[in-house]
């Protein structure tokens, strides 16, 4: 596919190594897709807070024919919901949607 730019929001996180995460990220163009932001999870790194979950973001993706994971290359973050992630009541509801999606979005 090569280089996709897409906005989509973060349904799921995943640690990944000591310093990556993989992330499920929504988008409307492509469906549902499972990316690699590397180095994510260090605390000066530019994908910090663009790999939250429930964030929405516009990122660029690159991928391999052979390779079912994307790979993140640059993210902005268009919005990142903090009223959702101040309340407990409205994270749990908010992530409880999120997995009914993931359970029934076909993966690409």
């Amino acid at each position: 596919m090569g280089i996709i730019k897409s906005s989509g929001i973060i349904m799921s996180v995943h640690e990944s190594g000591e310093t990556s995460r993989i992330v499920d990220v929504f988008t409307r163009q492509f469906g549902l897709m499972k990316v690699m932001a590397k180095g994510a999870r260090r605390p000066e790194s530019r994908f910090a807070a663009s790999t939250e979950m429930l964030c929405n973001f516009h990122g660029v993706f690159y991928t391999r024919e052979d390779d079912s994971m994307a790979n993140l290359s640059g993210a902005d973050v268009l919005m990142s919901f903090p009223s959702i992630h101040a309340d407990l009541n409205k994270f749990a509801f908010a992530s409880g949607w999120a997995e009914v999606l993931l359970s029934n979005l076909p993966q690409e």
